[in-house]
C-alpha cells in the first residue's frame, strides 16, 4: 500500500511503517585529478620515450630519461593508493597509472637491451678491424700456400721456427712469449723480414 502524498523518492508504508527510497546522482569535478595525475602522467610517459630520438651512445643521458619517469609515476601511483580505499573493485584512474608504469617500465627495458646489443656490437667492429689490419699477411701466407702447395699451418710453424732461432738460449722463456713470438713473426710478414721460399730457394 503507498502512501497518498508525492516525494522525490518513492514512500512505502509495510507493516505501519513508512520506507522513503530516494536516488541521488553524483557528478564529481574531475579538475584535481586531471591536473595531478592524468595529465603528468602522460607528460612523463612521454618523457620516457624522448629516449628513443637520443644517440644509444650517450648512455648516461639515456639512463636519466628511462628511468626518473619510472619512479615519478611510481610516487604518483603510491598517492593515488593512499586517497582511494582499499578494494579489489577496479578503477579507471588506477588502472590509467598502471599502464602509465608498465609502458615507461617496457622503455626502460629497451634501453638496456639497446646498450647490451651496442656493447656487442663494439667487439665486433673491433675483431673484424683487427682482420682487416692482418688482410695484407693473411693474403700473402695464402699466396705463398698455393704457390707452394704447403699448408698455413707449416709456414707458421716455420715463422715462429724462425723467430725463435734468431736467439737460441731463449728456449726457457718460450712458454712465457709464445704469444709475443707470435706476434713479432706476423709483423715481420707484415714488413718483409721474413722469406717464405725454401732454403733452396733462399741461397
Amino acid at each position: 500500500e503507498r502512501a497518498s502524498f508525492t516525494s522525490l523518492g518513492v514512500v512505502e508504508t509495510r507493516n505501519s511503517w513508512d520506507y522513503l527510497t530516494v536516488s541521488f546522482e553524483f557528478a564529481r569535478k574531475p579538475k584535481y585529478y586531471f591536473e595531478q595525475l592524468l595529465l603528468p602522467g602522460i607528460l612523463f610517459l612521454g618523457v620516457s620515450y624522448i629516449q628513443f630520438f637520443v644517440d644509444p651512445r650517450l648512455a648516461p643521458a639515456r639512463a636519466t630519461v628511462a628511468i626518473l619517469p619510472v619512479l615519478i609515476i611510481r610516487t604518483m601511483s603510491n598517492s593515488l593508493y593512499s586517497t582511494l580505499p582499499e578494494g579489489a573493485q577496479n578503477v579507471w584512474l588506477m588502472d590509467f597509472v598502471s599502464a602509465c608504469l608498465i609502458m615507461s617500465v617496457l622503455a626502460a627495458t629497451q634501453f638496456a637491451g639497446v646498450t647490451t646489443l651496442q656493447r656487442m656490437e663494439s667487439k665486433r667492429k673491433a675483431r673484424l678491424t683487427g682482420l682487416h689490419h692482418h688482410r695484407a699477411a693473411s693474403e700473402k701466407l695464402i699466396a705463398h700456400a698455393k704457390a707452394h702447395n704447403v699448408t698455413l699451418l707449416s709456414i707458421l710453424d716455420e715463422c715462429s721456427a724462425t723467430c725463435l732461432s734468431d736467439d737460441p738460449n731463449s728456449n726457457a722463456d718460450h712458454t712465457a712469449d709464445s704469444a709475443n713470438n707470435i706476434d713479432a713473426s706476423t709483423v715481420q710478414l707484415q714488413s718483409g723480414n721474413v722469406s717464405l721460399d725454401g732454403p733452396d730457394e733462399q741461397k
